[in-house]
């Protein structure tokens, strides 16, 4: 074999170990919590309501998440009622792992909230797609780590300087799922809250066949430089 084939062959494993390895971090997955929610229901809290509490929170259960993950957006959703506007104005969202569980989350904001509550989102809400089966897309600032063995997911909502829409906004709720409950205005629901789902990155691991198309790689490397040296011993 010659020695330009040699490198050509190691190059080409080389560059299939990297888009190998390129596909495989780049994976993503969304996780929809709560789905399909409860037929011909729907909740204007925190988002849609003429009258809007200054601060909500919603409780996530953990055993919802497979692990960890990297949370980039927030959606909600409106299967049930064919219009609706959200308010305008300014909303302070922050994530955080809380030991609050779901059926007993305090009344009392700040003893839900987390060690590491992050503010992922400060600014007016995106449009509401219009119709049924819109959704409400809110696209993070900056992206939440959250691990679920660590504790369940607590969604936080200040608002401020809103401007109420005269039409409710009614986003798909659930109820008896064991999977959320809210806090809104220092009122608690138990095992009742919004449809939410998470659009999130996984964490850029290497998968078993990933690592296989390495090694693959870095042999092929190796072959090559190995027969290139004994080639030019020869010939000397």
């Amino acid at each position: 074999m010659s020695r330009k084939l040699l490198s050509t062959t190691a190059s080409l494993a080389v560059a299939l170990t990297m888009a190998t390895f390129s596909v495989a971090s780049s994976s993503a997955a969304g996780i929809v919590i709560g789905a399909p929610g409860d037929p011909n229901q729907g909740n204007c809290f925190p988002f849609g309501c003429t009258y809007t509490p200054s601060q909500y929170q919603q409780v996530y259960s953990s055993s919802a998440f497979t692990g960890p993950i990297n949370i980039n957006e927030i959606s909600f959703y409106n299967h049930n009622y064919a219009d609706g506007i959200v308010n305008s104005g300014t909303y302070t969202i922050s994530l955080s792992t809380t030991s609050a569980s779901v059926y007993s989350l305090s009344s009392t904001f700040s003893a839900n909230l987390g060690a590491d509550n992050t503010t992922v989102f400060n600014g007016s809400l995106p449009a509401l797609t219009g119709g049924v089966g819109g959704q409400l897309n809110i696209f993070l600032g900056s992206s939440f780590s959250y691990d679920p063995s660590m504790g369940n997911l607590l969604l936080n909502v200040n608002v401020g300087s809103i401007t109420n829409s005269s039409s409710y906004a009614y986003l798909d709720v659930v109820t008896g799922s064991g999977l959320v409950s809210r806090n809104y205005g220092g009122n608690v629901d138990t095992d009742y809250g919004l449809v939410t789902g998470f659009d999130v990155a996984t964490s850029a691991v290497p998968e078993p066949t990933t690592w296989a198309m390495m090694l693959v790689g870095f042999a092929g490397l190796g072959f090559a430089g190995m027969r290139a040296s004994r080639k030019g011993s020869v010939a000397a």
